[in-house]
């Protein structure tokens, strides 16, 4: 083993496998390995360099540096005791990052398998990244990007999760966040029965599939396309922003609670529906309530997709208090052109409630 000291730079390199007991410096630090490298004690320097043929494994608690980089020809294993910062990292195998702080980068990342472990935020966009698999567990929000197709295997965030992929985005693991952000150029399918999220919404160049077991609050999605969307929740879907598709692709939406189209939450008029697609919702109750603005069943335009309800309850359709504030099963709605001449169905094994509000055409 040579160490050479220069200007407050540590430089460590060997031949064989090398195990770091305690190394303090005010300035950089560069290990290099033909073998592994591992520590039996803290390392503290501003930015750390590792570079290993085999394994790097450096999970002391005692760990600071402000940026590292990785490179190894096995799996690889991180930890800093406050925020970490990768400058880059190209692993052959799995890559394990954890600290007591936040999780940034600066550079790309490449890995077969990544997990992220941190205290607070975890914020890796970069638009090189490039991983198989990815686990996230954050105590803030947490956003992440594959240049290719992702596979989430588990996600505990305590924030906001942001996923967006180059390619497709599917899961092997449950995902639970407040609010979920997904961006994919392919198919997105997140179905795992575990699922907990607030809130969804999406951008994709594919079908979109989403489970969530409890509750869930859709806030709109715009596309083009003959895309299939598959909605489900264990709980009350609540669209209070409009999901319009003005392509083909159907739209499919089973609750185990109600849905409801608009309410208090919505902002403005809210519709759900496909030009020409087939719409088809099946839950226990249906409610469209017209409170900021229309609450629509249907394309809000002109179309030709055929809508299909089916409720084991009741359906509640109530208007609002301005003009223009209507609830409507059907394309088109107040002051759109053009007509539908698509098939409607909708049956309910209880009760359907028309009620009228106080704005012209409720």
């Amino acid at each position: 083993m040579i160490v050479l000291f220069t200007n407050q730079r540590l430089r460590t390199n060997a031949s064989a496998s090398l195990a770091v007991s305690n190394v303090t410096t005010g300035g950089n630090l560069v290990l290099g390995s033909g073998g592994s490298i591992s520590q039996s004690g803290a390392i503290s320097a501003q930015n750390l360099a590792v570079t290993a043929r085999g394994a790097i494994a450096l999970g002391n608690t005692g760990n600071r540096f402000t940026t590292a980089s990785l490179s190894s020809g096995g799996n690889a294993s991180l930890y800093d005791a406050t925020s970490l910062t990768i400058s880059g990292a190209s692993i052959g195998g799995n890559l394990a990052l954890s600290s007591g702080g936040s999780i940034g980068q600066s550079g790309a990342i490449s890995a077969q398998g990544l997990t992220v472990t941190a205290s607070s935020a975890i914020a890796l966009n970069n638009t090189g990244n490039r991983f198989t698999t990815a686990s996230l567990s954050s105590g803030g929000n947490a956003s992440l990007y594959d240049a290719t197709s992702l596979t989430i295997s588990g996600a505990s965030i305590g924030g906001d999760l942001a996923l967006s992929s180059g390619g497709s985005i599917g899961q092997s693991g449950a995902i639970s966040a407040q609010a979920l952000a997904l961006t994919a150029s392919g198919a997105i399918a997140l179905n795992n029965s575990g699922n907990h999220f607030t809130t969804a919404s999406w951008s994709s160049g594919g079908d979109v599939s989403l489970y969530d077991a409890a509750a869930l609050t859709i806030h709109g999605a715009a596309y083009s396309n003959a895309s299939s969307l598959t909605l489900g929740s264990g709980g009350d879907i609540v669209f209070d922003g409009s999901v319009q598709n003005s392509g083909t692709g159907n739209i499919s939406v089973v609750s185990a609670g109600n849905i409801v189209i608009g309410g208090a939450t919505a902002s403005s008029g809210v519709a759900v529906g496909s030009q020409g697609g087939v719409t088809t919702f099946t839950a226990g109750n249906l409610l469209l309530s017209a409170v900021n603005g229309y609450a629509q069943l249907g394309y809000h335009g002109a179309g030709s997709g055929a809508i299909i309800a089916t409720l084991s309850g009741n359906v509640t359709l109530t208007g609002g208090g301005a003009t223009g504030y209507y609830t409507q099963i059907g394309n088109g709605g107040y002051n759109v052109a053009g007509s539908s001449n698509a098939a409607i169905s909708v049956t309910a094994s209880g009760q359907i409630a028309l009620n009228g509000g106080a704005g012209q055409e409720a």
